[in-house]
Formats: C-alpha cells, sequence, structure tokens
C-alpha cells in the first residue's frame, strides 16, 4: 500500500511541479517532538540566526534512502550545526511523513523499511502524527529538500551534498538586515575558479577567512585591505569556502581553487 502511495505521489509530482511552498514566501511555523521527545520550535532556530535546512521523507521510499544514505545532511550538521567544527550557522531536521510509521519503522526493525535511519543520525528526526505540517508545505512528493532562511523565507533544494547545501547559506546570511544586503552586492570575489591569485572587490578592509572542505582554516587576514593580491597557487586544487565579514554583516561564497 505504502509503495503504491509513493508511486502516486510521483505521479502527482510530476503533475504538480509547483505544488510545494513558492520560493521565497514564508515558511510558516511549528512546534513538533523529536524522537527523544523534546519539542522542536522551528522559529526559534530561525530567529537564532540559523538557516535550517528540513529532509522530508518516508521510511519505506527508496530515493530518500539513497539521500539519506550519501550522509549529506550528517556532515552538513557535524560541520556547521549548533555544535559544529567549523560554524554554528545551521540546524538540520528530517520529517517523516508518513502517519502510518513508527519508531520500529525509523530503526529499521519492520519490513516496510528500507534500514535504520536512526543509525548514525546526529540531528532530529520527527515522526510526523498529524498531515498538518505536510498540509501546510504542500507535500506532494519525496524526499523534498527545503532550506529556510533566518528572515523565514524557504527555498526549495535539489539533493545536494553536505558542501553544496553550505553554500547555500551565503545567500541567507545571519542578519538579513538592508545594510548587509547592500554590502553584499558591493563584493565581487574573482575571478572563480582561480589558479593563481584571488580577489575580493570592494571598499575598506574585511576580516578573510579561507577553509577546506574538512573545515580547515587555510588562510585568513583580519585586516584583508579590498582589491588586494590573495596568492592561492600553492593551494591544493579543490573547493573552498570564503568567509568574509566586517562588524555584523558577512559573507559566506564557495570558491574553486588551487593549480
Amino acid at each position: 500500500m505504502k509503495k503504491y502511495l509513493f508511486l502516486l505521489l510521483l505521479l502527482f509530482s510530476k503533475q504538480s511541479t509547483f505544488a510545494q511552498l513558492p520560493d521565497s514566501s514564508i515558511a510558516p511555523n511549528w512546534i513538533l517532538p523529536d524522537t527523544d521527545g523534546i519539542n522542536r520550535e522551528l522559529y526559534t532556530y530561525l530567529n537564532q540566526g540559523k538557516t535550517v535546512f528540513i529532509d522530508f521523507f518516508a521510511t519505506w521510499c527508496v530515493p530518500c534512502w539513497n539521500y539519506h544514505q550519501t550522509h549529506a545532511f550528517l556532515d552538513l550538521y557535524k560541520q556547521h550545526g549548533p555544535t559544529g567544527t567549523l560554524t554554528q550557522e545551521v540546524m538540520c531536521f528530517a520529517i517523516e511523513i508518513d502517519l502510518n510509521t513508527h519508531l520500529l519503522d525509523l530503526h529499521g526493525s519492520t519490513g516496510g523499511t528500507q534500514g535504520n535511519w536512526m543509525h548514525l543520525t546526529k540531528y532530529p528526526v520527527l515522526d510526523l502524527t498529524s498531515d498538518t505540517v505536510s498540509t501546510q508545505y504542500d507535500i506532494h512528493f519525496i524526499p523534498l529538500i527545503y532550506k529556510i532562511c533566518p528572515d523565514k523565507r524557504i527555498f526549495r533544494l535539489a539533493q545536494l551534498s553536505a558542501d553544496d547545501l553550505y553554500a547555500e547559506v551565503a545567500s541567507c546570511s545571519s542578519t538579513t538586515s538592508t545594510e548587509n544586503f547592500d554590502f553584499q552586492k558591493k563584493i565581487n570575489v574573482y575571478p572563480n575558479p582561480a589558479q593563481e591569485n584571488l580577489f575580493i572587490a570592494g571598499e575598506g578592509k574585511f576580516a578573510v577567512h579561507i577553509y577546506n572542505v574538512l573545515g580547515e582554516c587555510v588562510w585568513q587576514n583580519l585586516e584583508y585591505q579590498a582589491n588586494s593580491v590573495i596568492s592561492v597557487k600553492d593551494f591544493p586544487k579543490g573547493m573552498y569556502f570564503l568567509h568574509l565579514s566586517i562588524n555584523d554583516k558577512k559573507l559566506i561564497q564557495k570558491v574553486m581553487l588551487g593549480d
């Protein structure tokens, strides 16, 4: 029955591409218990300035399980969650939408689940007992990945890797003031990719940190003068995250560096 419902959901999703909440609309608040019985409120984390990522799934859903097995949310949470090894800018939730599933399904102890969803999972898992949230969020297909910015705007995402999920934080900084938005518009990081030299165009001095994908700071200058040269020719080739800040304004950008 569940597999049949899943096929119907997929069929409906093909006919209703825009059925989910429109991008940049305001995400409805919710207060739900996680599997440990701790009440979690969405707006609490948003008001703390965190970007929230939600994975809507069902325990019997094969594409949901395949994405879960990439550990994208787990790695994102470990590096950037409330006790992250790199930043504390992010909160992650997994929300199981099938009202007929239970903890045994989440722990992989029944024949109607793809596996043990709780194994190694550090971020909160919420098991819905009513269809209120599913209705509010227009859940017509799964997996459905949402990003919610601190200003409560919501955006649908593809099934991205942890690095690409974190790169999405840059488009909704933890401060959403007009001043920060104007600040980001004045900043230009180029060239990207950069093999030898990297430049940050703007005005004044910034604090600049460059992190590799392991969360290690590989370069920093707390008084970087705009338009000065950053030599990256000795960097191992790969993806990095550039953090630029001044006072309460900041920019986070993914860059490809190295020769």
